[in-house]
């Protein structure tokens, strides 16, 4: 819901014959709650991963000390190569731009898209989430 406050919000402003305000305004202040719904939201996230982190801590602790004591080729496994810290941090920015560059296109698409006929809402509520969605899921495979 806090996603779509700013755009109702602009919608039924910029709409309403009974409400006399120009349009910077109304556009500033949307953009204004934008900002704040995403810090607010950041701000929930960071508690909600700092509650997870200390709260659940050792809950599969035993589980996963077990198994590896349990493992037989477990001095080959930690004899194994691991990736160095320069080889994570340019895979995770080889990552990033990718992921970078393919939300950008999408976006950059959402225009054609909304002139052929599909709704700005449906593109912005169900249909990037959807890709996400399928992105994501690719990814794990």
């Amino acid at each position: 819901m806090g996603l779509v406050l700013p755009a109702v919000f602009y919608k039924s402003l910029i709409n309403n014959a009974d409400f006399e305000i120009e349009p910077g305004m109304i556009q500033h202040n949307a953009v204004l709650i934008s900002r704040g719904v995403a810090i607010i939201s950041l701000v929930g996230y960071l508690i909600y991963l700092g509650y997870q982190t200390i709260s659940h801590d050792g809950l599969l602790h035993e589980i996963y000390e077990a198994d590896e004591h349990k493992d037989n080729d477990r001095h080959e496994e930690l004899a194994k190569p691991k990736l160095t810290l320069t080889e994570v941090i340019v895979a995770l920015a080889i990552a990033l731009a990718c992921v970078a560059l393919i939300a950008v296109s999408l976006v950059q698409q959402i225009p054609y898209i909304v002139e052929r006929g599909v709704k700005d809402a449906f593109v912005g509520l169900i249909l990037i989430p959807l890709v996400e969605k399928i992105a994501g899921m690719s990814r794990n495979i």
